[in-house]
């Protein structure tokens, strides 16, 4: 599961420009990409996808095209009651329900009936994709409770105690952001503390979905917020992260493939490895035009600063026998190098570090 796929978590990135609105669906479409590219088919729930604002606008179209795949069969999971992707939405467009994409719409200045009709509109695409391809929706497994995969609250000031247990106490989701939002109204807790609260309580959320679906949690974070225990921590350099979200489709495809022959030649499950994800790093980094060319210029320049000094000594010195052999020896190797490939993985080394990826793989 991807925790950048959580509704509320699209509905944050969402924002209310263009180039926000651009900005969220390229860090969708990076953590989409990077899970393939670790081997993962990515669940979701049918809120995430139904009611996630930047999965419905990207579509099942958009999402195909993004991760170079047929249509007919997206790298995807939907967990919902039924196989019929249809029957969720009379609750979904309920009182009840507390929709994350129409209010991401309203703040957009839409009006309430104009962000029902979009939202409506994109929700009928992936119901019909759902109808091709059989496999993209499975059943919801028994619940879980939220109670169970809370740790310990984060620091709140003293009188933001009993909220804290209050919410602790939330059996869903809807309940916690209820109880939440009359805490911060009535000036029980401070927007610092709640926003604190929120975090422990998403992580715990996102935790019990994983495990409800026997699946591993990959979180992409961009601050240094730190996951649940038990999750494996793998930082990604800032030129890979940025070049999966902006790279066109046909690249990442030849990058899919790539990457698959790197993981045929290594153990099963050596690419969920900081390793993995700097061999990663290489392939995207050597795909991508700009990095190249300069890595090629680079090697061409080492390879006449080695030669043309050694020549130099062996025509200077006259050098003979033993003598001539070992510098033509040394040209040779100099010559071999593969220097594009060493000035790749040292600018890699030199990149800053970007998001840093958290995995918590099921079972761990």
């Amino acid at each position: 599961m991807l925790a950048s796929c959580d509704s509320l978590a699209q509905r944050a990135r969402w924002g209310r420009s263009e180039e926000e609105h651009q900005s969220a669906v390229a860090t969708v479409v990076g953590d989409l990409r990077l899970a393939r590219l670790l081997g993962y088919d990515v669940v979701l729930t049918y809120a995430q996808l139904l009611d996630g604002i930047v999965l419905l606008e990207l579509g099942p179209a958009g999402v195909a095209r993004a991760l170079g795949v047929d249509q007919r069969r997206l790298p995807l999971v939907v967990s919902a009651p039924s196989q019929d992707l249809s029957a969720v939405i009379p609750h979904m467009e309920s009182e009840d329900f507390e929709s994350s994409s129409e209010a991401a719409l309203i703040a957009d200045g839409a009006t309430t009936s104009a962000a029902l009709a979009r939202v409506q509109l994109l929700r009928a695409a992936w119901i019909a994709a759902s109808a091709q391809d059989r496999s993209l929706v499975i059943g919801v497994p028994p619940r879980a409770s939220v109670a169970g995969f809370l740790g310990e609250p984060p620091r709140v000031a003293p009188e933001a105690l009993p909220v804290v247990a209050r919410l602790r106490d939330s059996p869903t989701r809807s309940a916690y952001r209820t109880a939440r939002n009359d805490a911060v109204a009535n000036e029980q807790i401070s927007e610092h503390d709640a926003e604190l609260l929120d975090r422990w309580w998403a992580d715990a959320y996102d935790a019990m979905l994983a495990e409800q679906h026997g699946a591993s949690l990959l979180s992409v974070e961009t601050s240094s917020h730190r996951r649940a225990a038990g999750s494996q921590r793998l930082c990604v350099v800032e030129s890979t992260a940025r070049n999966l979200r902006n790279m066109p489709p046909a690249l990442f495809e030849s990058v899919v493939f790539q990457v698959a022959q790197v993981a045929e030649r290594r153990e099963e499950g050596a690419l969920l490895t900081q390793k993995g994800v700097t061999a990663i790093s290489y392939v995207v980094r050597r795909a991508c035009d700009p990095a190249d060319r300069r890595s090629d210029s680079r090697g061409a320049w080492v390879r006449i600063a080695i030669l043309a000094p050694l020549a130099f000594v062996a025509f200077a010195s006259d050098l003979l026998g033993e003598g001539a052999f070992r510098v033509a020896l040394l040209a040779g190797i100099a010559q071999g190098l593969p220097w594009t490939d060493i000035f790749a993985l040292v600018a890699l080394r030199r990149d800053d570090t970007g998001p840093v990826v958290y995995l918590k793989e099921h079972g761990a």
